[in-house]
């Protein structure tokens, strides 16, 4: 069942990926794949899981990743250098989006910097991360967990006024189908990721431009008003006190 899995992904994409793996359950997609890039060879692993025990959001964070969602990792090799981590983040953000839009009529919206929301509430969170192999070049690795169908009994109480699962809106895409549409993709931007390629993208789809946020950073809260995306992915905030600022760092909640 797994290798045919494996095999629909590979038979749907346009290029040949380094490698396909499929899991039933993982700790956590990222962590498979950063434990293993010291001697993976190639230029796009991907590894997928249909549940994860330890998944694992920003800022140390865990990510509830029940059976019945959809939990990927890819592992790339960026040519350009000014290609980062958090740049990367956006990338993935904006083919996540489309992906579910595409696939589903749904129309999804990116909150600052890596959640994908439907109205109000998360339905995708991405982690992305760097690992340097044993060739010393920095490689990325990109987490990416779609809540395809409602766990039994609901979300947690700590989470259910603020995650969301896509069956609750349409039937939800198959695995499969959601995965390799999202690589394509990013595959698209291949191989230098250039944050210019993407960042038009991100605007468009973003749902905070405009609105009032708390942003959170070092445990200070600070309501402001957002003015734009910079072109490196900052948010452009206006404080209570009238100052603008440009962060690229923290968080934001919508008020």
């Amino acid at each position: 069942m797994l290798k045919d899995s494996e095999n629909k992904i590979r038979e749907k994409l346009s290029f040949d990926p380094s490698s396909v793996t499929v899991f039933n359950i993982l700790d956590s997609t990222n962590d498979y794949l950063k434990s293993r890039a010291g001697e993976l060879r190639g230029d796009f692993h991907v590894v997928c899981a249909r549940a994860q025990s330890s998944g694992r959001g920003r800022r140390g964070k865990s990510f509830y990743s029940p059976d019945g969602g959809c939990y990927f990792s890819v592992l790339i090799d960026p040519e350009a250098d000014n290609s980062s981590v958090s740049s990367f983040t956006l990338c993935a953000a904006v083919c996540v989006a489309r992906s579910i839009s595409e696939l589903t009529g749904i129309k999804c919206g990116i909150k600052w910097v890596n959640d994908v929301l439907i109205d109000t509430k998360k339905v995708c969170g991405i982690l992305c991360e760097s690992v340097i192999g044993t060739d010393s070049r920095t490689r990325i690795i990109c987490g990416i967990g779609v809540n395809l169908r409602e766990p039994a009994g609901g979300f947690p109480a700590e989470i259910a006024d603020k995650a969301c699962a896509l069956e609750q809106f349409t039937e939800p895409p198959l695995p499969e189908d959601l995965i390799t549409d999202v690589i394509e993709r990013i595959h698209g931007y291949a191989p230098r990721y250039d944050i210019r390629d993407y960042i038009d993208d991100y605007r468009a789809l973003s749902c905070v431009i405009g609105n009032d946020v708390q942003y959170v950073c070092n445990d200070e809260t600070i309501p402001a008003r957002v003015l734009g995306i910079g072109d490196d992915g900052s948010l452009l905030i206006r404080d209570r006190l009238g100052n603008d600022r440009s962060v690229i760092t923290g968080s934001i909640i919508i008020t």
